[in-house]
């Protein structure tokens, strides 16, 4: 039969292979930002260069912050319902 006690030799070196996972994995989410940061660059550029040179990220925000002509509820309509609240 096969000894299984653990040894101090073997726990030192599932700490070491540990440690070097770990290592690695913190390498690998630092290129995957890196290599997300860019291509978000190279994407603004080429929406800047559709869009006749317009910033793409104003565009998105005044798109976005489009607001109706007119409010949805009236000025006056909240004013007499606070009052009514109060009294």
């Amino acid at each position: 039969m096969a000894d299984t006690t653990i040894t101090s030799e073997m726990k030192r070196h599932a700490v070491i292979v540990s440690r070097k996972v770990i290592h690695s994995s913190l390498e690998i989410v630092e290129f995957l930002k890196v290599v997300r940061s860019c291509i978000c660059k190279f994407e603004r550029q080429l929406l800047n260069e559709k869009n006749g040179g317009e910033l793409a990220v104003t565009r998105k925000r005044t798109e976005h912050c489009q607001h109706p002509d007119s409010p949805t509820h009236p000025l006056t309509h909240s004013i007499t319902d606070s009052e009514h609240l109060s009294l």
